[in-house]
């Protein structure tokens, strides 16, 4: 067996008053301030896209929104499904004969706790108050109409 020497430099030890010690290699920071200018970077990136983001939401300022004009918008040709809350014992369709549709404005106008939205069907001169919440149907007569300025409801 061959016998191994270990050949250590007399300027890498240090005295101690004891045995020599090799003396420690400078530490190297190279991952750890890696990793941190990485996190700065994905940090300011982040708030880059958030920028960018942020600024394509703003279509429009607010001054460059049409005015409401009418008390009521109209959608042509579609209904939706008939609110049951009147008659006497308040379970019955929402189906009222009106001559004109000024007229069925005018009742909308007079019933604010249940009207809100109402079809109109000038053929057979019949008003139709209909649930806000439900999805629009097709309808060959009938247009609907939906409250744009909130009526105030008198106590």
């Amino acid at each position: 067996m061959d016998q191994q020497t270990l050949s250590i430099n007399p300027e890498e030890l240090i005295d101690f008053g004891g045995p020599y010690l090799i003396q420690p290699r400078e530490q190297h920071y190279f991952p750890t301030i890696f990793i941190i200018i990485i996190i700065i970077l994905i940090i300011v990136i982040a708030i880059l896209i958030y920028a960018l983001v942020r600024q394509g939401t703003t279509l429009i300022s607010t001054d460059k929104c049409p005015d409401i004009k009418a008390n009521y918008a109209a959608l042509p040709g579609v209904t939706k499904t008939i609110l049951t809350q009147c008659g006497s014992n308040l379970n019955e369709n929402c189906i009222i004969d009106q001559e004109t549709l000024e007229a069925a404005v005018q009742y909308c106008n007079n019933q604010v706790n249940i009207c809100n939205e109402f079809s109109y069907d000038p053929t057979n001169k019949v008003m139709t108050i209909v649930e806000p919440n439900s999805s629009l149907q097709v309808s060959q007569n009938e247009n609907l109409y939906l409250r744009q300025i909130p009526k105030q409801v008198s106590s």
